[in-house]
């Protein structure tokens, strides 16, 4: 990956990703008839904690009530509205 990556990456890990805003820019995407969808997925590489604070949300958010959240993977995947969404840890 070249220079402009990492800068971008920088840049980006300011900004904490959180079950809200994740929604809230998929629906952006979903809702925007400007964007060709077909074929679209998208990746986020976060840092470890919030990797797990995310990654904890979507678990209680699709789990049954009684269970057990237990972070043991450094990637997962959800499909939200149509599009699928590659959550890593980096």
């Amino acid at each position: 990956m070249g220079e402009n990556h990492h800068l971008v990456s920088k840049i980006f890990h300011k900004i904490i990703m959180t079950y809200d805003s994740l929604i809230k820019t998929i629906s952006t995407i979903v809702e925007n008839p400007d964007i060709d969808k077909k074929g679209l997925s998208l990746t986020y590489v976060l840092p470890e904690k919030e990797y797990i604070s995310l990654n904890e949300k979507v678990y209680y958010a699709t789990q049954p009530y009684a269970a057990v959240f237990e972070s043991t993977s450094d990637e997962f995947e959800i499909i939200l509205g149509g599009l699928i969404v590659n959550i890593k840890k980096g």
